[in-house]
């Protein structure tokens, strides 16, 4: 009886010790809720820690602080692609003079046009230079869609260079092989001459504005983009009214024959290159 007793003693005994420990100690699972008169209390007690946190807390709601952006290697590749091309535009006016004086002469003057264009010049170093300025021209004139698109990504970028590489080389090749179907063989494709003109010089004039648009601060760069804008319209326009006369004198063709080949084989161009970049802005 005895023994069944002290057994029944030490099984309460260690019963209500694991009670006690698990109701009292921190570190048990079923720890009670602190009553709020210990919260009310150590408000009291760190009274000036309270107000530094609150200070801190309203400090912060009223100038937050912004996350830090990632750094950007393409800005970095940009910039110095940027430079490099305009230290090659430099490269060739320091070799060459007459090159770029004749290429600006040849956009506005229809005279000077036709003479250099009976000159037959085609030494190597020209060559080069023509190659560079039509590739230094698809790489800006990709920078500035990039730009007027608010493209983010760098993919996006290669998808307009590609574009706008594709749809240069078909204009070139098919201006290069119609322009002897639509007119006389043995004059010269003044068409495909002016578009090429046109376009290293475009290329050229696009770096320095392009550099304002990606590194200057607002409103300079968003001027800059204005600019571009007014600037390649009116080149087209321009291209395009004299690409008219001049192969109307060229060829000795009517007004509706020579409109219908412009139609066809630049105006028509346009219209799928904004067909093109509005289809890759929606996606």
């Amino acid at each position: 009886m005895k023994l069944k007793a002290g057994i029944l003693l030490c099984f309460s005994l260690t019963f209500f010790s694991l009670t006690y420990s698990q109701k009292y100690h921190p570190s048990s699972d079923t720890t009670l809720p602190v009553p709020f008169t210990v919260y009310h209390f150590q408000y009291h007690q760190d009274s000036n820690l309270w107000k530094t946190h609150s200070q801190t807390i309203k400090m912060h709601l009223l100038y937050p602080e912004k996350p830090r952006e990632k750094y950007n290697l393409f800005s970095t590749y940009l910039f110095f692609a940027l430079i490099f091309m305009l230290l090659i535009v430099l490269l060739i006016r320091i070799l060459n003079p007459d090159y770029f004086l004749n290429i600006f002469r040849n956009t506005y003057s229809t005279t000077s046009f036709l003479d250099n264009l009976s000159k037959k010049e085609s030494q190597s170093f020209l060559l080069i230079n023509n190659v560079i300025l039509d590739i230094i021209f698809i790489f800006s004139l990709s920078l500035f869609f990039f730009k007027l698109l608010e493209v983010r990504s760098v993919m996006g970028y290669w998808q307009i260079f590609r574009i706008i590489t594709l749809l240069y080389l078909v204009q070139i090749m098919i201006i290069r092989i119609f322009y002897r179907v639509f007119f006389k063989r043995g004059t010269e494709n003044v068409h495909l001459s002016q578009i090429l003109t046109f376009n290293r010089m475009a290329g050229v004039l696009l770096i320095p504005f392009l550099i304002l648009i990606y590194f200057a601060s607002p409103p300079i760069n968003k001027f800059a983009l204005e600019i571009i804008k007014v600037f390649l319209i009116v080149m087209i326009l321009f291209r395009l009214i004299k690409n008219y006369f001049i192969i109307k004198k060229i060829n000795l063709s009517n007004l509706f024959y020579v409109l219908l080949y412009l139609c066809v084989f630049e105006i028509s161009l346009y219209f799928a290159i904004i067909k093109e970049f509005i289809g890759l802005n929606h996606n």
